[in-house]
């Protein structure tokens, strides 16, 4: 397991994928992911902000799924603010 909680990047893929995970990652949005559960949050990675914004979806719908009462972030829109 990596610092945030995946095993790797095909367990991640695979279980988004399982719960109707509506978007599909390309190349380059598969390799900065990889390389945030290889190197944690603190890793700087290049992204446009729609692949940044992309990302950061895939990861909270993977903890809803995970995490009982996780529920909506109300910051989210703040969030995405500021990945832009």
């Amino acid at each position: 397991m990596n610092k945030i909680g995946f095993k790797n990047l095909n367990d991640l893929e695979r279980e988004i994928k399982t719960h109707h995970f509506p978007q599909i990652a390309d190349a380059t949005e598969l390799k900065a992911t990889e390389q945030f559960l290889l190197f944690g949050y603190e890793n700087h990675v290049s992204l446009d902000r729609l692949r940044r914004g992309s990302i950061l979806e895939k990861v909270l719908f993977f903890y809803k799924i995970h995490i009982e009462g996780f529920g909506e972030v109300r910051s989210l829109d703040v969030l995405k603010e500021v990945l832009r």
